[in-house]
């Protein structure tokens, strides 16, 4: 069965990537923390840079050997990423980086140019950095006014992510395809920033991440 993304929720996606742009560069938020990945299947702690690009090392004392993480610093626990794995090589190159985050706006300012790219996650609210959807079997698809996809389909990788220098219309829609279903964006967009509007928590109307069907 075909599923719809919420057109009311979509619509002000088209000049969304604006938002994201206004923080071009800032990765994360100084101070942040979130989990990594520590020996014996258990959960360490890793914290955004002063700079508020990239983390640290990840840092293994309080965690527990039942793969959760405890409340070493006696604040909120850090998010639990739904894959169990997140990325946690801060700006090192890699078609696996930074998953969740507004890839464009950053490479903007590099020498690998995109014009559509983001991730797509089993949770609706998935933390930054946290591993999407194996994609094996999953692809985007780009589609013209008229519904006709105008480009090769984007295969989605490991990491959740997915992405393509080609050059754009001024306006299309995208469609997620997974397993025998498709979800179907209802409004055009001209912004390929995907992450920009689909944070965790939503932005200018998104309900939060982008979803496997």
């Amino acid at each position: 069965m075909t599923r719809f993304w919420h057109a009311a929720s979509l619509v002000f996606a088209v000049g969304c990537g604006g938002v994201a742009r206004t923080n071009v560069g800032e990765l994360c938020t100084p101070g942040q923390q979130a989990e990594c990945d520590c020996a014996g299947h258990s959960k360490g702690i890793r914290t955004c840079t002063a700079e508020g690009v990239g983390y640290g090392e990840c840092s293994c004392s309080g965690s527990t050997d039942d793969g959760g993480s405890t409340d070493v610093g006696g604040g909120t626990p850090s998010p639990v990423c739904a894959s169990k794995s997140a990325w946690t090589n801060g700006l090192q190159s890699s078609p696996e980086m930074t998953p969740g985050r507004a890839c464009i706006a950053c490479h903007s300012t590099t020498s690998v140019p995109l014009t559509v790219a983001g991730t797509i996650f089993v949770d609706l609210h998935e933390p930054d950095d946290c591993y999407g959807v194996d994609g094996l079997g999953v692809a985007v698809a780009l589609l013209d006014d008229s519904g006709v996809e105008f480009a090769p389909r984007l295969q989605v990788n490991r990491a959740g992510n997915f992405y393509t220098s080609k050059a754009m219309p001024p306006t299309y829609r995208v469609k997620i395809i997974a397993g025998g279903r498709e979800s179907v964006m209802m409004a055009q967009v001209s912004d390929g920033d995907c992450n920009s509007c689909h944070a965790a928590a939503g932005v200018a109307g998104t309900r939060g991440r982008l979803m496997k069907p």
